[in-house]
């Protein structure tokens, strides 16, 4: 893995700390333990942002919001959706994996929502980083196997639609199509920590749309092929 330039790096550093002391000081207060976030996975992103490799967040059972339902937005956000897939991990995966282990270590592959939140930094990158690269909320449909993602992949990209609009169309390039990829970065991230991938973590790899603003009333599904569609509704802003 490409390593950050060392100014980067160190800020990068910093709040990796924090966001994990977060998550664990959630854990221990009865939070779920979800998984995790790979943003900035392809060459193109990690340029735009002066950076080195892909960038890592947490996820927590405080931002779950169930397939078919409704997410609120924080008050005075700008919340924006993403359409992804989400990897389930079957094993304790840890740094240095192969590209085989981690692959054989995904035990399902879903379609997912992640929304994000832009009224967050986005600099200096450390900031960025501590508030989990924008993160307010995600929603996971149903798993499948991994191959069926290869099945998504013949039928073509991911889309996200609001009724019968069409409001954006995945690029070609944004998640990688070996997806195994994102596992071996994740376990490389956390490994520096001396943490790893456990058992039932999920890993949302990023998005195939240029993230769409988003308001009250809106019904959104993403719809990804043989991988399946998901949806959800836009209410009020939380309370």
């Amino acid at each position: 893995m490409a390593e950050h330039p060392e100014p980067v790096a160190a800020a990068i550093d910093a709040a990796m700390r924090k966001q994990l002391a977060a998550l664990s000081t959630a854990v221990r207060g009865g939070v779920p333990r979800v998984g995790w976030k790979v943003g900035f996975h392809d060459a193109a992103a990690q340029q735009r942002m002066g950076i080195g490799g892909p960038l890592m967040g947490t996820l927590d059972g405080s931002r779950v919001v169930a397939a078919g339902g409704t997410y609120h937005p924080r008050p005075g956000s700008r919340p924006r959706a993403e359409v992804e897939v989400a990897l389930h991990i079957g094993r304790r995966v840890e740094a240095g994996v192969s590209l085989e282990d981690a692959r054989a270590a995904i035990a399902g592959i879903a379609p997912a929502f992640e929304l994000v939140d832009m009224t967050k930094p986005m600099q200096p990158i450390g900031a960025m980083v501590e508030n989990s690269i924008l993160h307010d909320a995600v929603v996971f449909g149903d798993d499948q196997p991994l191959a069926v993602f290869a099945e998504m992949l013949r039928w073509g990209l991911p889309r996200l639609l609001r009724g019968d609009e069409v409001l954006r169309e995945g690029q070609a390039g944004r998640v990688p199509e070996d997806v195994a990829t994102v596992v071996v970065s994740a376990a490389a991230i956390l490994g520096r920590y001396g943490e790893a991938l456990e058992p039932g973590d999920r890993i949302i790899c990023g998005s195939y749309i240029e993230p769409v603003d988003i308001a009250p009333g809106d019904e959104l599904v993403a719809e990804l092929g043989p991988l399946g569609r998901i949806g959800i509704t836009v209410g009020e802003p939380r309370g």
